[in-house]
């Protein structure tokens, strides 16, 4: 099978599956250079759950043997989604599509988009080249290289431990804060804790993981207070994971550096590809959310 009969063969399913059974369980499938395929269903029921797939997908184009893939799901249109610089689920104007998202390791897209008829019945509304989004190109690694991405990552800690530095000189304080190092134009996302979420560690791991799925997340950097007048400073990437050690000095505003290690903590795996592709289980203790992927 060759790259123009994978895409037929696989878009030809789409309709005759919804049409049979009424809906389109989220499926991936890919081609081998040696004309064979593979497919792997899912449910994609939270965010988490998408973003764990979303990686499964990326890790599983990494093999230099695939040179196609496709992913059918429903999913959400909108026309205010870039306006509002939100996710089309989360705009008032959303619309449920059927989808079917190709993409090839030479750089070809297409993106088939198909709305209910009133008979139940599939018709393609039609089709784009350029989209994005997290199911979007599978072959996609960010737009850093490797020794950008290592110098990238080396000032993004530097900046945020200097940042954490000024805000307690600024403030006296220290809170928990989460920062996200992105291969974006915004580079740095910058999160709040509250009480309630740290404490609630599930949560908390929820939200890290959910953030780290993206392909756009390189290394994020944790720091929270500890009861000893100290604040600890976690940074995690893939290939290098440290935890820093302050001491909140009250009398000169000051954090004092202590001393640093290697970190092998609860979130030190969150960026490993071989932890993620495994599945998403609470590493607190709490309620098990491993995904399973079914091969077909």
């Amino acid at each position: 099978m060759n790259k123009e009969e994978f895409l037929i063969k696989q878009t030809r399913d789409v309709i005759e599956i919804f049409e049979k059974y009424g809906n389109i369980t989220p499926i991936f499938s890919i081609l081998y250079d040696d004309g064979s395929t593979d497919s792997f269903a899912t449910d994609l029921g939270s965010d988490l759950l998408k973003g764990a797939f979303s990686f499964f997908m990326r890790s599983v184009c990494k093999d230099p043997r695939v040179i196609a893939s496709i992913f059918k799901t429903t999913g959400w249109i909108s026309s205010q989604a870039d306006k509002e610089n939100k996710r089309p689920s989360e705009c008032a104007d959303r619309e449920e599509t059927v989808m079917a998202i190709y993409n090839t390791r030479d750089h070809h897209h297409k993106m088939l988009l198909y709305k209910k008829t009133k008979n139940s019945k599939l018709k393609l509304e039609t089709s784009i080249n350029d989209f994005g989004g997290r199911f979007g190109d599978p072959f996609y690694n960010g737009g850093l290289t490797k020794e950008e991405k290592a110098k990238a990552i080396e000032d993004f800690q530097e900046y945020a431990r200097e940042t954490l530095c000024y805000a307690f000189e600024k403030f006296d304080m220290m809170t928990h804060m989460i920062f996200f190092l992105e291969d974006t134009p915004e580079q740095v996302c910058i999160l709040r804790i509250t009480e309630e979420e740290w404490n609630n560690k599930y949560r908390l791991s929820e939200i890290i993981q959910t953030k780290c799925y993206d392909v756009e997340t390189l290394a994020f950097l944790m720091a929270y207070p500890m009861e000893n007048e100290m604040v600890d400073i976690i940074q995690v990437a893939e290939d290098l994971q440290m935890i820093y050690h302050y001491r909140m000095d009250h009398s000169n505003r000051k954090l004092e550096f202590e001393n640093s290690e290697t970190y092998n903590g609860e979130y030190s795996d969150y960026l490993k590809s071989d932890i993620k592709i495994i599945g998403t289980k609470d590493p607190f203790g709490g309620p098990s959310n491993i995904q399973t992927f079914f091969k077909i």
